[in-house]
């Protein structure tokens, strides 16, 4: 039976490994199904951002905006999380696509190779928006 998973040290460098079935991960090479060396969850680019309000002074109010990172050739795992003025209590969605919601309602973005874009609609709202946003190096789908 081969030995198929080591934590710890490997030839020269530490780290984490799980070769394929009937392999041994001692000497599997790059045939891995995990390895330390892969860029798993290793973070492409990262940032906080303050959306801001394109229109409305009353009903409906509209915040848009978009960050840049450096391009891939795919489209990236990623993660953004939204925090209302100076509250450090931090939204994931989905949450709330009300537009009756005073707490960021209908709240989108998408993301591409190089850019994600935000857009915020909404009534009984106008406060500053801020975004926490993380790229990883990890592919989602081919482009």
């Amino acid at each position: 039976m081969a030995d198929r998973i080591l934590i710890g040290l490997r030839g020269d460098e530490m780290g984490v490994w799980v070769s394929l079935p009937g392999r041994n991960v001692g000497n599997a090479a790059d045939r891995m199904i995990f390895s330390s060396q892969y860029d798993y969850l290793k973070i492409h680019a990262q940032g906080t951002y303050q959306i801001q309000r394109y229109a409305g002074t009353s009903n409906p109010y509209l915040y848009e905006g978009s960050v840049q990172f450096p391009k891939l050739d795919y489209y990236p795992l990623h993660m953004c999380s939204f925090c209302v003025g100076d509250d450090s209590r931090r939204i994931f969605f989905p949450n709330d696509s009300s537009l009756d919601s005073s707490l960021l309602p209908n709240c989108e973005y998408v993301i591409t190779d190089n850019a994600i874009y935000f857009s915020i609609r909404g009534y009984n709202f106008r406060q500053d928006v801020f975004v926490r946003w993380v790229v990883f190096k990890n592919k989602l789908a081919d482009l």
